[in-house]
Formats: C-alpha cells, sequence, structure tokens
C-alpha cells in the first residue's frame, strides 16, 4: 500500500526547493559547497555547520507554532521542507565522511586507525558502521 498522497506532494516540493537553492547557493560542480564552507574557514565541520542551520529552523518552528507571523513569510510546511532537506543533506555529509575513513581506514570522529572485520570499528571513540 502506497503511502499518503499529501507526503508524495510534499517530497517531491523538498525537492523543488533543494534544486532551487542549490542552484543560488551552491557550485555547479560541488553541489555541497555551500555547507563545506564552515569548514574552508575553520568554523566547525561541514555536519555542526547543518546542525546550527537546523536549529535555526527549529527555532523558527516554535514561533509559528506560538503564532508568531514572520517577516520572512516563510509558512509552516516552508519551514518543515526546510528541515528534511538538511537532514538529508546532512545524511550526504556524514555518508561522504564514512566511505572517505572507510578508504583511509582512519575514524571520521577521531582520525584513529580502524578496526576492519566485517564491520568497521574505532578503538578509541567506539565509532561503528556496518554496511
Amino acid at each position: 500500500m502506497p503511502g499518503h498522497p499529501l507526503y508524495y506532494e510534499l517530497l517531491e516540493k523538498a525537492k523543488k526547493i533543494h534544486d532551487s537553492r542549490n542552484h543560488d547557493y551552491a557550485e555547479n560542480e560541488n553541489p555541497l559547497s555551500n555547507l563545506k564552507q564552515c569548514e574552508e574557514m575553520g568554523i566547525c565541520d561541514a555536519t555542526q555547520g547543518v546542525m546550527i542551520r537546523m536549529t535555526d529552523k527549529w527555532s523558527r518552528l516554535i514561533e509559528l507554532m506560538k503564532g508568531k507571523n514572520p517577516e520572512s513569510h516563510e509558512s509552516m510546511i516552508d519551514t518543515l521542507i526546510d528541515m528534511a532537506n538538511y537532514s538529508l543533506l546532512m545524511g550526504v555529509l556524514v555518508m561522504e565522511k564514512q566511505k572517505k575513513a572507510e578508504e583511509k581506514r582512519v575514524c571520521p570522529n577521531c582520525g584513529e586507525e580502524l578496526n576492519i572485520n566485517g564491520c568497521v570499528q574505532c578503538p578509541s571513540c567506539g565509532f561503528k558502521t556496518c554496511e
């Protein structure tokens, strides 16, 4: 049984918003460039940067739920879609980080050498992935 039709409608809207924002903010050859700029500037890890953006969206959602009328005219649905897109983009960043770590055999969290016995595990910080 397929899911709710409005869910798929929201997914399509999320895709359109993602494509539009990606066009406006990221480099053509590097669709995550805007998210990785905080690393290039030495501010924080890209995933931490996305968490900051998600926190801003969470704050906006709280204010919208209190009935505050935003000057930006961003609706509650728009805010929720942005949060969903940021979640997926963070997933992409995490997956990229894990892939690079597995290729290098170093932990993406602490940089220590990984143990690889079927699953990949860090003896120092406990990072583990079994894909």
